[in-house]
């Protein structure tokens, strides 16, 4: 009897494993298209504080509710066939008058049939997350080592910079999902209406790197297509690439890569970082104050210095409207100061599914999450003419950029992959720098990082920081060297990546 509960409790537990992981491939599928698996390795290494409550429900909703609920079944229906101590038969007549007893109870073949069931479900599972995340490209790039990371990076740390006499602030705006896709065609965009036309034009009248002769951006590649892999990339000119086994960054983030942040420190800065979420999700809490020593001022910040209320809490915190407002407020205070200062934000009500409607978003479009990023457009656009307007705008750089693409399908799933890319605009650069080569570039999250220190005024002997090339000096990029063959290089395993990032004392 002990040996037959075993056996029952094994095959309950690998058919909820299996379900369960079938569900969580198809819950992804839908709910964050074009989601990596570095993204998914990556968020299995950092703490999970802070991901948003709708977030969680939405998974445990469809996930693992749904395979508790048929294992408890599948469990109940085991052991009642197991312990049936009564068997029934059912009478079948056949034409020719021949009659057979079948079985009807208990069912048979149950344990075989659960297992069959299980391994089905397993296997789907497999080749789902296959088709949508690349998981045998994935683990083929972990078992290949490659020296093209070793062979092309250049640490800041040796780099020779040369700062302008008067040291310029700098406002970091980073846009969720932000794309230039979001524009029309006759922009550059993908979309018969602008859902983005405040953006548009800043990008017009300032300075947008593009890959076409129109508004486009940055093009994504491996270890950069999640909110932190492009904020850590556009910081370091790094992708996250961690191995499967080792390689903990719960505690130290990256130890050894050199980021703008430190930089900026190095140099007198006062480095903030503005959100409206808690920032010890994705790890973003360690980054920035591990490498720059940021202020951090997020989501439980603005509840302990009462500005939102104890239990106030939308979204991923608290809603965008009040990012900019409260930002404002900040930047008053920092540009009262004669230290120069670096304020990076993000934004959130753009996040994926469908985006955040906050009391400020219209109903024009015919998507919600089309009208968020209206909504999104417009609040950026304000934000911005108000900053012109104060007296430290003189002196300040302002870059705006989208963080990745989005993940949300309901938008951009009939546009092709290779017609998206992410929102940049650079706003007030410093006035010696080139502004020639803008247009028709090739370039990735990688290369924004020497350009925001160029666009400070920061002179960066032969234009290139880590993995990134300055796009004001019109170098060619790793992108536009190797193509899309770029983002398979980045992925692959380097033991110079894990021994002098990861592993660093």
């Amino acid at each position: 009897m002990k040996r037959h509960s075993i056996k029952i409790i094994l095959l309950s537990l690998l058919f909820f494993m299996s379900f369960l992981f079938y569900r969580l491939i198809n819950w992804m599928r839908v709910t964050f298209a074009g989601v990596t698996l570095e993204k998914i390795v990556f968020e299995l290494r950092v703490p999970l504080e802070g991901t948003s409550k709708s977030t969680i429900w939405s998974a445990i909703s469809y996930c693992v509710c749904p395979a508790l609920g048929l294992t408890l079944l599948l469990a109940v229906l085991l052991l009642l066939c197991d312990r049936a101590r009564k068997k029934r038969f059912l009478n079948v007549r056949f034409g020719s008058g021949f009659s057979k007893a079948v079985k009807v109870w208990p069912l048979p073949y149950t344990k075989a049939a659960s297992l069959l069931l299980s391994l089905t479900f397993l296997s789907v599972g497999i080749l789902q997350a296959n088709r949508n995340f690349e998981l045998f490209g994935y683990i083929d790039a972990q078992v290949i080592m490659s020296p093209f990371i070793e062979d092309n990076y250049i640490g800041p740390e040796k780099a020779n910079l040369t700062f302008p006499d008067k040291k310029r602030n700098l406002i970091y705006i980073y846009l969720e999902s932000m794309e230039s896709t979001y524009a029309d065609t006759a922009s550059g965009g993908a979309f018969p209406e602008n859902y983005i036309p405040e953006l548009t034009d800043l990008a017009s009248q300032y300075i947008n790197f593009s890959n076409t002769d129109r508004l486009g951006g940055a093009l994504p590649v491996s270890g950069t297509q999640w909110t932190m892999g492009a904020m850590f990339a556009t910081s370091t000119g790094l992708p996250i690439n961690l191995p499967l086994v080792g390689g903990s960054i719960a505690q130290q983030f990256f130890p050894g890569a050199t980021g703008i942040g430190t930089i900026l420190e190095n140099n007198g800065y006062h480095n903030v970082l503005f959100i409206g979420s808690d920032a010890t999700f994705g790890g973003r809490r360690l980054f920035f104050t591990q490498h720059g020593n940021y202020e951090i001022c997020d989501y439980d910040d603005a509840k302990a210095k009462g500005l939102i209320p104890e239990d106030y809490y939308v979204w991923w915190g608290y809603e965008d409207e009040k990012l900019f407002s409260f930002a404002k407020d900040k930047l008053t205070e920092l540009g009262k100061s004669s230290q120069p200062f670096n304020f990076t934000m993000l934004t959130a009500d753009t996040h994926e599914f469908a985006g955040y409607v906050c009391r400020l978003c219209g109903d024009r479009f015919g998507t919600q999450y089309a009208n968020v990023i209206a909504c999104s457009s417009k609040q950026v656009f304000d934000f911005v003419r108000w900053i012109q307007r104060q007296n430290f705008y003189k002196n300040t750089t302002i870059v705006i950029t989208g963080d990745h693409l989005t993940m949300d399908s309901t938008l951009t799933a009939g546009v092709p992959p290779e017609k998206r890319s992410v929102y940049n605009c650079f706003i007030n650069a410093a006035p010696a720098i080139s502004r020639e080569k803008t247009k028709n570039r090739q370039f990735s999250a990688l290369d924004l990082f020497p350009t925001v220190l160029a666009g400070l005024g920061v002179r960066i002997e032969g234009d290139q920081l880590g993995l990134g090339v300055n796009l004001f000096s019109g170098k060619q990029t790793l992108y536009e060297k190797y193509g899309p063959d770029l983002s398979r290089e980045l992925s692959l395993k380097s033991a110079f990546y894990n021994r002098t990032f990861i592993h660093a004392k």
